[in-house]
C-alpha cells in the first residue's frame, strides 16, 4: 500500500507559485504531514528508493493563475538536454539510494544502464523489454529525426510539442518513458516538466529549497542553443553531438553547475543539497 500527496494540476488553478506565498504553502504542508502518524520507509526492498519527492514545473499552461511562461519545443527541449548534462552532479543532491532507483532512472548520455526493479546492490544484466526505454541516445536520434521531418516547421508550437512529447506511442517521450530523472511525458497532459529525482523528507526547508532549484533550472536553461543545433544537424554529425554530450555528462560538476546558474539559485545551493545527502562531508 503507498499514499501520494500532491497539489492541484496547474491548469485547475493550483499551481504554486514562490511570487505567490508558495514557500510557505509547503511549509505548511509538510508540518502538517509530519502530524499525520503515517510512516514510510527510505528503502524498498530492493534498497531503492521507499519515499520520493517529485516536482512539476509549470511550461506549458500560460495563465495569470499557472504561473509561469509556456515554453517552445526548443525551449522544453534545451532544459532537457542540459538536464542530461549535469545528470550525474544532481543525483548526487540526492541521498544514495536514489541513485539506481529505477521509477526516477538516471539519464545517461551514454544508454540505459539497468532494467526494471533490479536489486540496487546488484550492478545487474537484464536490459529494458524495449531497447529506446531511459536510453537518451535513441531519444537523441528521435528527437532529431521528428525535428527534419516533412511538414514539421510549419506546425504549431502545441503541435509540434505534441508529436515531440505526447504520449501517443510514436513518440520520442513516450518511447524513453516516464521513470526518467526528468520526465516529458507529463507535458502534454499537466503542461508540466516532472523532475523525479529527490528522495522523501519531512525538511521543509530542504523541499522548498528543491522546489526552488527545478524551477530555477528551467529558467537558466531554457534559452540555451543545444536544441536548435540538435535539429539543424546532418544524419552525419549525430555520432558527434552524442559524443560530446556523453563527455559533457562525464566531466560536469557541481561548480559549474552553480556557474552556470549564477543569479537564479543561491551559490550554496549545491552544497547545501550535497552535505544533505552525505555526498559531502
Amino acid at each position: 500500500m503507498k499514499s501520494e500527496f500532491k497539489s492541484p494540476a496547474p491548469a485547475a488553478g493550483g499551481a504554486l507559485r514562490f511570487s505567490d506565498c508558495g514557500a510557505a504553502e509547503l511549509s505548511c504542508f509538510v508540518r502538517v504531514l509530519r502530524h499525520l502518524g503515517a510512516g514510510a520507509p527510505a528503502l524498498s526492498d530492493t534498497a531503492n528508493g521507499g519515499c520520493s519527492l517529485h516536482v512539476h514545473v509549470n511550461v506549458a499552461n500560460g495563465s495569470a493563475t499557472a504561473g509561469g511562461d509556456t515554453l517552445s519545443h526548443l525551449e522544453v527541449l534545451n532544459v532537457y538536454l542540459a538536464w542530461t548534462r549535469f545528470d550525474g552532479v544532481t543525483a548526487r543532491f540526492a541521498r544514495p539510494w536514489m541513485w539506481r532507483e529505477p521509477s526516477m532512472a538516471p539519464m545517461y548520455a551514454t544508454g540505459a544502464e539497468f532494467a526494471w526493479h533490479e536489486k540496487a546492490w546488484e550492478q545487474g544484466s537484464s536490459a529494458a523489454p524495449d531497447p529506446a526505454t531511459y536510453d537518451i541516445p535513441t531519444f537523441v536520434r528521435a528527437v532529431h529525426a521528428v525535428g527534419r521531418s516533412d511538414g514539421f516547421s510549419a506546425l504549431d508550437e502545441p503541435a509540434k510539442r505534441e508529436r515531440l512529447f505526447g504520449r501517443a506511442a510514436g513518440t520520442p517521450a513516450t518511447a524513453i518513458g516516464r521513470h526518467c530523472s526528468l520526465n516529458l511525458r507529463r507535458l502534454t497532459t499537466y503542461g508540466t516538466l516532472e523532475f523525479r529525482r529527490f528522495h522523501g523528507t519531512l525538511d521543509d526547508a530542504l523541499i522548498v529549497r528543491w522546489a526552488h532549484f527545478c524551477v530555477a533550472f528551467v529558467e537558466c536553461f531554457r534559452g540555451g542553443t543545444s536544441a536548435q543545433r540538435l535539429l539543424d544537424a546532418s544524419n552525419e554529425d549525430l555520432d558527434a553531438i552524442e559524443a560530446t554530450l556523453a563527455d559533457e555528462q562525464a566531466t560536469a560538476t557541481a561548480e559549474a553547475l552553480m556557474r552556470e546558474m549564477d543569479g537564479f539559485v543561491d551559490p550554496r545551493t549545491a552544497d547545501t543539497f550535497m552535505r544533505d545527502s552525505g555526498a559531502l562531508p
